[in-house]
């Protein structure tokens, strides 16, 4: 597929009669321009003008070179950074979702609660009752591996085991819209395809928006429904790509098929390109 213009909406839910509903946008930025300050090169552009939409329980990914903008991009999506210009909506209006969770790359995991009353952090902030956050924290934890680690502390813990803690713990408190910044950044192999499959089994369950930034070009193929390709910078979007692989998926053997190697040359052939220019690339920006 090549670049520019988003593709059509395709149809997602059947309905009575055969016929089949358009899914309607979770987010939505248009026309989003956005500059950071550059210690002695001042004004530095890093977006230039991103229409990106992510339609309701879609699992779309951004990919492209180091630098171009996909943490920018979902810091401005989370409403933790506001566009130059442009605008950012959720679900049709303006403004931050209201109910959204966030994956970073860093343990958040806080040090002096046990895993199961990390999990259950979000619940209890939203005064949840603690028979009930209990019952979902332990529900969760068992689909994850982590039954029989309720009582441990973080540090008693495997990095792979925190990650499918803060996975859940985002998941416990039910948001519509989970923001995933390269949440496996520096796991070994083992252990990123052991979580991106209980992520897959845990999106299959729970149906929710997932927005995921990763440099990991087979994770993003295995994990989504559509995947964004993001030139050098000042990014714009170069291409989006329909995967077409079915569900439900299995994170190792989906990459030895036809498909996804078909789909892995092709957007790696447009992802190499710009890795290329912004290897040879003087920082645009403002004085």
């Amino acid at each position: 597929m090549s670049g520019g213009a988003a593709p059509p909406l395709t149809p997602l839910l059947p309905l009575p009669g055969g016929e089949a509903e358009t899914p309607r946008l979770a987010l939505r930025a248009e026309g989003v321009v956005k500059t950071h300050r550059h210690k002695g090169r001042g004004r530095l552009r890093v977006l230039d003008g991103i229409d990106l939409h992510v339609r309701e329980r879609e699992f779309l990914t951004l990919v492209g070179p180091s630098g171009c903008g996909k943490s920018t991009i979902l810091n401005l999506l989370a409403g933790l950074a506001e566009p130059d210009s442009g605008s950012i909506s959720a679900h049709g209006r303006g403004g931050t979702p209201p109910s959204l969770g966030l994956i970073s790359q860093t343990d958040t995991l806080l040090p002096w609660r046990t895993i199961r009353k990390n999990v259950e952090i979000g619940l209890e902030l939203r005064g949840v009752g603690t028979s009930e956050r209990r019952e979902t924290a332990e529900r969760l934890m068992a689909q994850v591996g982590l039954a029989g680690f309720e009582n441990s502390y973080p540090f008693e813990l495997s990095g792979g085991m925190r990650k499918r803690a803060a996975v859940i713990r985002t998941l416990a408190y039910d948001p519509d819209i989970i923001l995933m910044d390269e949440p496996f950044v520096g796991l070994d192999v083992q252990t990123r395809d052991a979580l991106e499959e209980d992520i897959l089994s845990l999106w299959q369950q729970h149906r929710k928006t997932i927005v995921l930034v990763t440099h990991d070009l087979a994770e993003a193929i295995t994990l989504s429904d559509r995947v964004v390709l993001l030139t050098a910078r000042p990014a714009t979007i170069k291409a989006e790509y329909e995967i077409p692989l079915p569900r439900p998926r299995s994170v190792v053997e989906t990459k030895f098929t036809e498909q996804f190697v078909h789909l892995h040359k092709t957007i790696w052939r447009d992802l190499s390109a710009e890795v290329l220019k912004a290897s040879r690339s003087v920082p645009h920006g403002e004085a």
